[in-house]
């Protein structure tokens, strides 16, 4: 089998993900390309396969199209100019943007493709003002272009309910966990120090990293020490810094910048709980990695985080988009700090249990044949014996 991936700039979770399905299907003997833009492909190729395992094909892709629309038609021809090369039996694009750009190429080659949505899809409601109307045009083009692909992946439950499901397969994320030497060895609480808080995040709006620094505000350090060390990067980088001086909170929270795999690893080792203030969410990674790793999870209550944190079990759940519930969350982690090692230990038997990053990657392969075979759709978009669709 031949897969070409088609992946828009990406960094956080949606990269982490692209970089380990890769990984795995080239392992599993599927002949893997890429589509990207060049430093995407940089860091898919600093995986554990090393170069070679993925045959590259750069585009001139280095921001979102809604920031240079015009850029459109040069990028489709690059991802043509690659399925021609490459001649995959079927391309998987990679988010809403992965979609519209990618899926008029398929339709117009006849290539079978199919869609992971990593996230909700974003809010699209019209209104009166122009903003509102071309916000709701743009909708209804990432949503027709989802719904004429020949399947569609989702990563979590919660976010099949508004799709047919004879089109849809939900295929939660994975994590690689060694059952052999389950989780990674438990950070010895030290009492009177600090509450060791770590946050695996893209600096994006919809990460609502602005929510925590507002909740540190004021945070009574004396009676109640805490630090946070957030591992990421994005365009809100120097914004969010420069806010954390302005309400005096640098004392409290470090900006660490993107971290590779073996320093996220040891930032999981020396916190004590994950935290994830996000506005919307798909089924993050963070959250699967920091359980596997036998942390605790405190995470706002949106997209398929509730199907993975049990409350008072593996972690916190608070409402999402609140100041107060942010600081209200770290207060109650404070409260019962000698639990949560125990949670820890509770989220990683979840993630051996029901997250096998095997399953996940069997799972695919298994959507991709369904999808050759003409079993997934009817009438998708292409495929053989069916015609193009809208």
């Amino acid at each position: 089998m031949r897969v070409l991936h088609v992946v828009r700039p990406a960094a956080g979770g949606m990269l982490r993900h692209v970089q380990v399905l890769t990984e795995r299907l080239a392992g599993a003997g599927v002949s893997v390309g890429v589509c990207a833009p060049q430093a995407v492909l940089e860091q898919l190729q600093a995986g554990q396969l090393g170069r070679g395992s993925l045959a590259e094909y750069p585009v001139g892709w280095e921001r979102n199209i809604w920031r240079a629309p015009w850029r459109v038609w040069r990028i489709q021809a690059e991802i043509a100019a690659a399925v021609r090369q490459f001649a995959p039996d079927l391309v998987h694009c990679h988010g809403l943007e992965g979609a519209l750009v990618g899926g008029p190429v398929c339709h117009r080659l006849e290539i079978p493709y199919c869609v992971t949505l990593h996230n909700q899809l974003p809010g699209m409601a019209g209104g009166g003002g122009l903003r509102q109307r071309l916000r709701w045009w743009f909708g209804q083009q990432l949503q027709r272009r989802v719904v004429a692909a020949d399947g569609v992946i989702l990563v979590s439950p919660e976010m099949a309910l508004a799709w047919p499901e004879a089109r849809v397969r939900v295929i939660v994320n994975g994590v690689d966990v060694n059952t052999d030497q389950p989780g990674q060895a438990e950070s010895a609480m030290a009492w009177g120090q600090a509450l060791r808080v770590a946050v695996l995040s893209r600096l994006a709006p919809e990460k609502g990293l602005d929510l925590l620094i507002e909740a540190l505000r004021d945070w009574d350090q004396a009676a109640h020490p805490i630090t946070v060390r957030v591992a990421g990067d994005g365009p809100l980088q120097s914004l969010l810094w420069r806010r954390a001086q302005e309400a005096g909170v640098q004392d409290k929270i470090g900006f660490l910048g993107r971290l590779g795999r073996q320093e996220v690893q040891q930032l999981l080792d020396w916190c004590e709980l994950l935290l994830l203030p996000s506005r919307t969410e798909g089924l993050p990674l963070a959250v699967l990695e920091a359980m596997a790793a036998k942390r605790p999870v405190a995470a706002s209550r949106v997209g398929g985080i509730p199907w993975v944190v049990q409350p008072g079990v593996t972690g916190i759940l608070f409402e999402p988009n609140s100041v107060v519930a942010v600081r209200r969350a770290l207060e109650q982690a404070w409260s019962i700090r000698q639990d949560l090692a125990q949670m820890g230990r509770q989220g990683y038997k979840r993630i051996v249990e029901q997250f096998s990053l095997d399953a996940m990657v069997q799972q695919t392969l298994s959507f991709y044949q369904e999808i050759l075979e003409g079993d997934s759709l009817e009438g998708g978009s292409t495929g053989a014996g069916r015609g193009l669709a809208g």
